[in-house]
Order: C-alpha cells, then sequence, then structure tokens
C-alpha cells in the first residue's frame, strides 16, 4: 500500500509508478461526453501521434471521435490543452484532480517544495494541463499513445473493449 512515508522512497528513484484506486476520490466525470458538453465549442490544435502534424478543431469534434476506430487512418492527440493556466480556465478540473492526487504532486501540497516559493519570485511552472487521446487506429488493442515523463499522469477514462459501441467506459 501505499503511503506518506512509503511515496518519497519510491518517487525518488524517478521510475514510473503506477498506483490504482484513485478514481474514487475524483468527483467530476472525466469522460468525452463531459468535455462535449462542458468545453466541446472551444477552439484547439490537436496532433498527429505519427506525423506531428497539427490541425484546428474543436474539443466537441474531438472528443466525438473517442470509441471509433473503424476506417480511421490518423490518431490525434489533444496536448497541453488548455494553453493558459489550468487553474484558471478549469477551476472544477482543477479542483478535483487537486483533491484526488497525493500532497506531493499536489500545487498547494504541503510535501512540495515549489509550494513553498516566496510568492514574489518566479516558482517552478507546474502549470498543470491535459493530453488526451485515444487508442492509435493501427495498434487499438495497445491503448492511447500517449507519451509519459516525469510528471503527475492520470488515466482518468479508458475503453474496456475498443469495439464497444460507445468506445469508453
Amino acid at each position: 500500500m501505499l503511503t506518506q512515508d512509503s511515496f518519497p522512497l519510491i518517487w525518488a528513484l524517478g521510475e514510473p509508478l503506477v498506483v490504482e484506486g484513485l478514481l474514487n476520490n475524483f468527483r467530476v466525470q472525466w469522460t468525452p461526453e463531459y468535455f462535449v458538453a462542458n468545453h466541446g465549442a472551444q477552439a484547439c490544435v490537436i496532433v498527429d501521434y505519427e506525423m506531428e502534424m497539427k490541425r484546428r478543431t474543436t474539443v466537441g469534434e474531438f472528443f466525438r471521435e473517442f470509441g471509433r476506430y473503424e476506417g480511421r487512418t490518423e490518431s490525434y492527440k489533444l496536448k497541453h490543452w488548455p494553453s493558459m493556466d489550468f487553474k484558471k480556465a478549469f477551476p472544477e478540473l482543477y479542483k478535483d484532480f487537486r483533491n484526488a492526487v497525493p500532497s506531493y504532486v499536489r500545487r498547494d501540497g504541503v510535501l512540495n517544495i515549489a509550494s513553498h516559493f516566496p510568492t514574489d519570485t518566479v516558482a517552478p511552472d507546474l502549470g498543470k494541463s491535459l493530453v488526451l487521446g485515444p487508442c492509435s487506429p493501427h495498434y487499438p488493442r495497445r491503448g492511447p499513445l500517449i507519451h509519459l515523463h516525469r510528471a503527475t499522469n492520470v488515466q482518468r477514462d479508458g475503453s474496456r473493449d475498443i469495439t464497444a459501441a460507445h468506445g469508453h467506459d
């Protein structure tokens, strides 16, 4: 079991850490339907996984493609969205995320050294952004092709069966 005492020992290794059971800590339904209903009209830029080609669209159009794999040749991700500060752009999502993750990775976490920087100095950039993407049409059983990096990555919505009618659960 991961505890406040064991977390720093594991975190210090700098290796990916998979924690299960956090989803019950979330109150917002981070589903494609949520994003279509609440942010669907927002303009965004999506990036093709393989070619890194960019395309302008809306959040709604992007999320309506989730779970649709037949006939698709590209796989786009919505990367580093929103372009402005996550806390200001999506206060509801920011609060939900903040309340679900350990103090070490919270922007205001007492165990996060960055939260102790004086307010009149330049603190590290801890701005959260979303990187969202469906499974690749070429490798649908592998799941999303989102590269993890030294950050807190939460997979909030996933597909049990990519051939299912709705494509997510």
